[in-house]
């Protein structure tokens, strides 16, 4: 899907950008609709084929309008920033060169905090089994 970017927080510099994503019925694929406004976060990835910006349901890509918290949030974190790279893609052969301006990241980067997530929820996990186990006590 292409997208004209308003504001960017991460990311290349571009006024255009390229975001890939599947289309439903299970292969994680976010349903954008054409004329709407997203805020979205996108990685480099292959799960579509070769490796570009891609998002997911399993992403915060959320419609604009629901995405309030998010965007205060972020701006909390970093300068927004306007794009400075006016450029004009299509869906072709310019899509496909599009990642190189997107910001270099390693597909691994993820691993780590999946790492964090099980562990936490291994620890959460334990946690409530030990409670329950207090309770049962008599």
């Amino acid at each position: 899907m292409l997208f004209e970017v308003d504001r960017i927080w991460k990311g290349g510099p571009d006024s255009q950008v390229v975001i890939h994503t599947g289309s439903g019925g299970g292969d994680c694929g976010f349903k954008f609709q054409a004329g709407n406004e997203y805020l979205v976060y996108a990685s480099l990835s292959d799960m579509y084929g070769e490796m570009q910006l891609t998002s997911i349901i399993c992403d915060r890509t959320s419609a604009l309008n629901l995405s309030g918290e998010d965007i205060n949030l972020l701006g909390a974190l970093s300068e927004e920033k306007l794009p400075t790279k006016q450029v004009k893609l299509s869906l072709g052969v310019e899509a496909k060169k599009q990642p190189s301006s997107a910001p270099e990241q390693n597909p691994n980067d993820s691993l780590p905090n999946l790492t964090w997530m099980i562990g936490l929820g291994i620890a959460l996990g334990l946690l409530g089994l030990f409670v329950w186990m207090r309770r049962k006590k008599p």
